[in-house]
């Protein structure tokens, strides 16, 4: 019996495997949040909106006013890092399964998360940003994953899900900028918020 025969005998997609999957959704609206994160902590406050006088970004902590291309710089580090995750990761899953490569990533990309909202200079943010990228590439494997928990008739509808979950994160994103002014405090309560999917992830 081949896995899709199997999957026609047990059903395409039950109760565990939509709550998995949901698990995946989640993973990649954490994943969309760490891709744009530098879009909120790295703006410049505009001084002559009264809205943004109490915004605080690494522009204002580190005073990078002057300084764009730092900016530019820990975002182009943490695509460098994203591609090297996705390479490493992705062969890493493909030899020894996706989950046992997800969870750690998860754990890691937390971490480096929380770590960003404790960096003391911009060349410490730097780092933890280009670290960042490499184990949220290890996060990509997901897709796959999601794929081979489902029958092929699902595969449709939950790739599009999958990807919707990447805009939600975007919207979250920014709702969470308006709402938290303070660049520290967004990049803990993202590595906090991957911090407890992680938890579950290791139960699944």
């Amino acid at each position: 019996m081949n896995i899709e025969k199997a999957f026609a005998f047990v059903g395409t997609c039950g109760k565990y495997q939509f709550f998995l999957i949901f698990l995946l959704f989640i993973s990649n609206f954490c994943i969309s949040t760490q891709m744009v994160l530098m879009v909120i902590v790295g703006a410049t406050p505009n001084t002559n909106q009264s809205n943004e006088l109490g915004l605080h970004t690494i522009v204002t902590e580190f005073d990078l006013y002057d300084k764009k291309w730092i900016v530019e710089l820990m975002q182009s580090l943490f695509m460098a890092g994203f591609m090297v995750g996705c390479i490493t990761f992705g062969q890493l899953a493909d030899i020894y399964g996706r989950r046992f490569v997800m969870v750690p990533c998860l754990a890691l990309s937390a971490a480096c998360a929380m770590l960003s909202g404790v960096a003391n200079t911009w060349q410490t943010f730097a780092v933890t940003r280009f670290f960042a990228g490499i184990f949220i590439g290890g996060l990509m494997s997901g897709f796959t994953l999601m794929l081979e928990l489902i029958g092929k008739d699902a595969w449709r509808l939950t790739g599009m899900v999958f990807q919707t979950f990447f805009s939600f994160g975007m919207m979250f994103l920014a709702l969470l900028g308006y709402c938290v002014m303070e660049w520290r405090s967004i990049c803990w309560i993202l590595g906090g918020f991957m911090l407890v999917l992680f938890v579950v992830f290791i139960f699944m």
